[in-house]
């Protein structure tokens, strides 16, 4: 019984004398194993503590170093892509000539000139007036983009590259004021977290989703503010009216995830007022200028209801 006792203690003190000396290596030895999973293990690595930390229960987790802002404001961001054609390409491509170490320039097995092409956020397409276009980024209250009324209907959209597939959550459409013009009276927006380098890429390669921001036509709503389905403690409080309708994430790929990735947006009128006339009170129209009252036309109905104008 004695021995037995003794045996007892030495094999309790050795156990707690080895666990110290496992901590201090950064492992435990289990048979052919080196395990590592203990808080006290991974504080003997070398960890970059800017980038990972040591949770409670003694996992390693990356930090989050997502940040809130704007994406458009960052006009500086350049991606490097390949490119091997000449067909036309989108307004967010450019370009450099290759050098040599000489500082000459450097050309293929066919004798052409080799570059690097990079994309950046901007207007990658316009189906209309494209010399408006970069305004509708400019954060100008005074300048705008609008389709030139002379084109068809099907010409009306415009398309923006965030130059990168980004989580966003929030997305804000500003129109003038009032005393320059009117909003789209209705349009809907195709969202994607792809783009093509190809100016006439076909939409189903892009991989557009489609997304109506509006319940029914509208000439007075001159702000629409979108955010999505779920949004960081970082994101600042909205400027306006949040809609309910959601950017929704179709596959959300964790539960820290928020955002929704795109980095396509092409904003398509579908519906004009076009020279449709607006209808307003007799007290409007009386506080007009002679010029702006025109005709007063009178009309005679009859039991069915008909109307014809009268002298």
């Amino acid at each position: 019984m004695k021995h037995s006792s003794v045996v007892q203690k030495i094999f309790v003190g050795l156990a707690l004398s080895l666990a110290p000396v496992e901590a201090q290596r950064g492992y435990q030895l289990s048979g052919d194993e080196v395990v590592v999973d203990l808080a006290q293990h991974w504080r003997q690595w070398k960890i970059p503590a800017h980038l990972a930390h040591i949770d409670e229960a003694g996992s390693v987790r990356t930090r989050q170093l997502r940040t809130v802002y704007n994406v458009l404001e960052d006009r500086t961001l350049r991606r490097p892509i390949i490119i091997n054609t000449d067909d036309p390409r989108i307004g967010t491509i450019d370009s450099t000539m290759q050098f040599d170490v000489f500082g000459e320039p450097i050309r293929n097995t066919l004798n052409e000139l080799v570059f690097d092409y990079w994309v950046r956020p901007g207007i990658s397409r316009v189906g209309s007036n494209p010399q408006l276009a970069e305004h509708i980024l400019d954060g100008d209250p005074t300048t705008f983009w609008e389709p030139d009324p002379r084109d068809p209907i099907e010409q009306w959209w415009i398309e923006v590259d965030l130059g990168r597939a980004v989580p966003v959550e929030r997305l804000k459409l500003q129109f003038v004021g009032e005393e320059l013009g009117d909003p789209f009276l209705q349009f809907i927006m195709l969202l994607s977290r792809r783009q093509s380098a190809l100016l006439h890429e076909p939409n189903s390669r892009i991989g557009f989703q489609l997304f109506i921001p509006q319940d029914a036509p509208s000439t007075t709503q001159r702000e629409y503010i979108f955010e999505s389905e779920h949004t960081s403690p970082e994101l600042p409080p909205a400027s306006g009216v949040v809609s309910d309708r959601l950017l929704i994430e179709a596959r959300k790929p964790s539960p820290e995830w928020t955002g929704k990735s795109i980095e396509t947006i092409r904003i398509v009128i579908t519906d004009t007022q076009g020279g449709r006339a607006e209808q307003i009170t007799e007290k409007a129209w009386e506080e007009l200028s002679a010029d702006e009252r025109g005709d007063v036309v009178y009309f005679a109905r009859d039991v069915a209801g008909r109307e014809e104008p009268v002298d």
